[in-house]
């Protein structure tokens, strides 16, 4: 994949896959994205290795979710019941990628979920995960497992909520460097003929006119038009709403405070490297 260019392709897509209703958000956006770039998805699905060492307490008890009744736990149960989980994250993920005519691949790794995920999306052009979880977290902030690949993934890193899907308009956060053109490459990419909106945030040592025309000249070349509004960083998540994103590209070069809008922000969201 090359980023920097016009031949950015999302050929190979990661799903990190827990049956959350987030996760399945993410996973129906990284097949559609998929199927339009010829490529395939590939489902990981972690079994939590603390879990496993939680069961293994003796005072661990395990709520059962149809009787709310709290029952003694053990590995060997929790290990059956990661199982399950498994073979219906399999399930779903070989429903979706037939209905949408992807090729696609499941795989089943044991160890600690942030770590695992990174380790098993090396080679992947995109990693699509939920925002959160089955972790109760108020508002729109990241679980844990999210922001930890958020911040560490080499690769483009796609944030979904429950429902959400990735459509136009296309947004950019666009604050003149390296990772902020390829989001813009990319951004042409998923916009097709629509316009893609660009939110520039010059800072203090950008100037908003030879951003605005930066943004525009990269965009032509790919024969993609701009609608600019210049925005200060606080103001992000309104701008956004504002223009009713679809989804949101924002650059996440080491120290930019950009991409730590991803809480306010109320649409799926890509972290572009």
């Amino acid at each position: 994949m090359n980023l920097g260019g016009r031949e950015t392709v999302l050929r190979h897509v990661l799903v990190a896959f827990d049956l959350s209703a987030h996760a399945r958000a993410a996973l129906e956006a990284a097949a559609a994205l998929a199927a339009r770039a010829g490529g395939e998805i590939e489902g990981l699905f972690v079994e939590d290795e603390e879990f496993l060492k939680l069961a293994g307490l003796p005072v661990a008890r395990f709520v059962d979710p149809g009787s709310a009744a709290p029952r003694p736990h053990s590995v060997a149960a929790m290990e059956r019941e990661l199982r399950r989980l498994a073979e219906g994250a399999r399930r779903a993920i070989e429903e979706v990628a037939r209905r949408t005519r992807v090729r696609w691949s499941f795989r089943v790794v044991r160890g600690p979920v942030s770590p695992t995920v990174l380790a098993g999306a090396v080679g992947a052009d995109l990693v699509a995960l939920g925002r959160s979880g089955y972790e109760a977290h108020a508002g729109r902030r990241l679980g844990s497992t999210a922001r930890a690949i958020a911040r560490a993934a080499p690769m483009p890193v796609l944030l979904l909520r429950r429902g959400e899907t990735v459509a136009p308009p296309i947004l950019v956060a666009y604050d003149g460097g390296e990772a902020a053109d390829r989001a813009l490459d990319l951004a042409a990419r998923l916009a097709g003929p629509e316009p893609v909106g660009v939110l520039l945030v010059p800072g203090e040592r950008r100037d908003a006119d030879v951003l605005r025309r930066r943004a525009e000249a990269r965009l032509r070349v790919g024969g993609t038009t701009a609608r600019v509004r210049v925005v200060e960083p606080p103001a992000l998540a309104d701008a956004v709403r504002d223009e009713r994103g679809g989804v949101l590209l924002l650059p996440a070069a080491p120290g930019s405070s950009l991409a730590e809008r991803v809480d306010e922000v109320a649409c799926p969201v890509l972290l572009v490297r």
